[in-house]
């Protein structure tokens, strides 16, 4: 990735193998031994450090490898190193606009959360309002219901009233049937006694009409006998008869 290989012996061996932090303990040893050489070893050593750190690819050992290649360059200025530096600096401003990206990202996401939350509780509180209003809505409604229907009760309690009869006119009524019955009771009585009075005094028609027939064969007779003494001097005239005497 950094274009060169380290230049000390002792640390080739674990940067090959990707050992880095023991490389870099090595390094980190061998500083001192590094001045008293030359300081060209001294810079080569910084930069050595500086790719290790890059390669264990943390947030930390960035900045790290960072203050390593400024070190170096600090020293002796080489091309590779700086352009090592730059990079560094480049993926660490890319990480530090990403994480400035996350938190705004994170921010949005929680004042949408807060938004969402709040009219949630907006929404809520409306409902509870619109709940309540209804509630005195329908209470309003079933009060008036209930009005409606007590007075209809009453109404129709009041109405039933009128309509029945007036209890004193009503036996006052019941009283006057009850006397008229009395004097019909009674003239029916009367009436029947006269009548037995008059069948008591008088035949009955039978008996009225047998004695007619009894009467009229009386006088049937008594005709009979007349006459017949009428024939009989008719017959044997009286001397000295008067013409003008009635033969009976």
């Amino acid at each position: 990735m950094w274009g060169f290989e380290p230049s000390i012996h002792r640390t080739k061996r674990y940067y090959k193998q990707k050992e880095y932090k023991k490389a870099l303990e090595l390094y980190a040893k061998s500083v001192d031994l590094s001045k008293e050489k030359s300081s060209h070893f001294e810079a080569k050593n910084f930069a050595n450090m500086g790719n290790a750190q890059v390669e264990l690819k943390e947030q930390s050992s960035l900045v790290r490898a960072k203050e390593l290649y400024e070190k170096s360059l600090a020293i002796v200025e080489d091309e590779l190193v700086r352009e090592n530096l730059e990079a560094v600096k480049k993926e660490l401003e890319k990480q530090k606009q990403e994480k400035q990206n996350k938190k705004q990202d994170q921010q949005k996401e929680k004042n949408k959360d807060n938004k969402q939350d709040k009219n949630k509780d907006q929404k809520n509180e409306d409902q509870k309002n619109e709940d309540e209003k209804n509630k005195d809505q329908n209470k309003q409604d079933t009060d008036e219901s209930n009005s409606d229907d007590s007075s209809k009760k009453k109404e129709e309690k009041d109405k039933q009233e009128n309509s029945k009869p007036d209890k004193s006119q009503e036996n006052n009524e019941t009283k006057e049937q009850k006397q008229e019955l009395q004097n019909l009771s009674e003239e029916d009585n009367a009436t029947k006694d006269e009548d037995k009075e008059e069948q008591k005094d008088s035949p009955s028609s039978t008996q009225t009409k047998q004695m007619s027939d009894a009467e009229l064969q009386k006088w049937i007779n008594q005709l009979q006998t007349k006459q017949k003494t009428y024939l009989y001097q008719l017959n044997k005239p009286k001397e000295g008869h008067n013409d003008n005497e009635k033969p009976w």
